[in-house]
């Protein structure tokens, strides 16, 4: 295998991000920007090192591929020719945990409660994807930090129906019961995403964007992928489905939504979600719901755009933050041409943009460009009856029609863009983000 000839030393940060040294630090706070600027500073230490490693080692991404993909087969082992960085990584996970006889959750989890978790959103799972479509990933795009890295490689705005469907899998690796116990399909993509997010953070941000560039962006935003953005992107498919889920009219129990978001904590700590000060085991996420929305609404302070559709608002909003106006576009027109023709015909994107506009608001809207829609109020009585019916139609049938059809509904999808299920990798370019993309890297086409 080649070596590359590049360093693959991480950068140290500029001084406009390092906390000054002549004052204690603060004490932990989910609402004070000094503290939550800490996490900008942090990637995942060991997944960046095991990415670097394999990249320094010449291992390519089409080789770890069928290892990734073997390791979702139940009691799954690495070969013994495993690269080494790979085996180590995953000996840290498991020496990481004191929880040695029911690896690999931490200390912290409640398997009674992941499993109330997701039983709750198996039995709204078609309206909590709504909610994720025209809330989540829409609001997310209004900070510039991750949409300029969610669009580095180009293919996810050119192809957001696999972005979709890479989402929708990951929902259902997340809401499976017993995806958590050893060997699980929940917490084999939580190592697939910590070392696909540290290929992008070590191997990739840099040579994508060229050296000055990425080191104006680890001046302005911090760490690609920082702790703190993974920590946002994972309140938006916990936290803003459930406020979203309230929006429109079928909201979970109180007891439900605390049981979803610990799923999500859970998920969270697997995936690589840490803070300064503490040991591996620990709690890292906001431990409630309450310090849950407090955290994002200072997480607010990334967004950046108009927060109205007054003057020449779009304009302002591509000036601002281009990529996010790009994917937010690319995202609507999606969401229209996967409607039924006669409708996509009759309506375009305005049923999209109707329920963008009623779940992410007329600030999250302007954000990123999406317009909104003449008659909104006429077309949205005739649209925002349809999450309740379906809710309730499906109430009336035995209790696991509604799973059944949801998980056909989603299997059908992905299999349109992707043959087999999606299998993660660690990537060394942007042509591997492009492969990724295009095939799900399936280990069939790019093994």
């Amino acid at each position: 295998m080649d070596t590359p000839s590049r360093s693959t030393e991480r950068p140290a940060f500029p001084d406009a991000l390092t906390p000054p040294t002549s004052s204690p630090a603060p004490a932990w706070s989910w609402t004070d920007p000094r503290v939550l600027d800490q996490l900008r500073h942090m990637g995942d230490a060991a997944a960046d090192d095991c990415a670097a490693a394999l990249a320094q080692a010449g291992v390519t991404a089409a080789q770890l591929r069928p290892l990734f993909g073997r390791l979702r087969a139940p009691g799954a082992m690495l070969p013994d020719d495993a690269p080494a960085p790979l085996r180590d990584f995953l000996a840290h996970i498991r020496e990481g945990s004191r929880r040695s006889d029911k690896a690999p959750l931490p200390v912290w989890a409640d398997r009674e409660r992941i499993l109330r978790g997701q039983q709750a959103f198996r039995e709204c799972t078609l309206p909590s994807v709504l909610v994720m479509l025209c809330k989540s990933l829409p609001e997310g795009y209004a900070a510039p930090s991750m949409a300029k890295i969610l669009n580095l490689s180009g293919e996810l705005r050119a192809r957001p129906f696999h972005r979709l469907m890479g989402t929708l899998q990951l929902l259902q690796d997340v809401g499976s019961p017993g995806s958590f116990e050893p060997g699980g399909v929940g917490t084999v993509v939580a190592k697939e995403m910590r070392l696909l997010h540290a290929g992008v953070r070590t191997n990739v941000a840099r040579d994508a964007m060229g050296e000055r560039a990425h080191d104006a962006f680890v001046a302005q935003y911090g760490v690609p992928i920082n702790q703190e953005d993974m920590l946002g992107t994972i309140l938006g498919f916990s936290l803003l489905v459930i406020d979203g889920l309230e929006a429109l009219g079928i909201p979970f129990t109180p007891q439900q939504a605390e049981d979803y978001y610990h799923v999500w904590r859970v998920y969270g700590h697997l995936a690589g979600i840490r803070r300064p000060g503490l040991d591996d085991e620990a709690d890292a996420m906001p431990a409630t719901l309450d310090e849950a929305r407090a955290f994002y609404a200072t997480y607010h302070r990334h967004y950046v755009g108009p927060t109205d559709f007054s003057g020449n608002w779009r304009e302002r909003a591509i000036a601002e933050n281009p990529d996010g106006v790009a994917l937010a576009d690319a995202h609507v027109n999606m969401l229209r041409d996967v409607m039924p023709r006669w409708m996509r015909r009759l309506l375009g994107t305005s049923v999209v943009r109707i329920y963008v506009r009623d779940l992410a608001g007329d600030v999250g809207c302007a954000r990123v460009g999406v317009e909104p829609v003449a008659g909104h109020a006429l077309l949205k009585l005739a649209v925002e009856d349809v999450p309740r019916v379906w809710k309730r139609l499906m109430g009336k049938l035995s209790p696991n029609t509604h799973v059944k059809a949801s998980e056909l509904f989603f299997a059908t999808l992905i299999k349109v863009a992707y043959d087999v299920p999606i299998t993660y990798t660690v990537p060394r370019s942007v042509q591997d983000l492009r492969d990724f993309v295009e095939t799900g890297a399936r280990t069939d086409v790019l093994a």
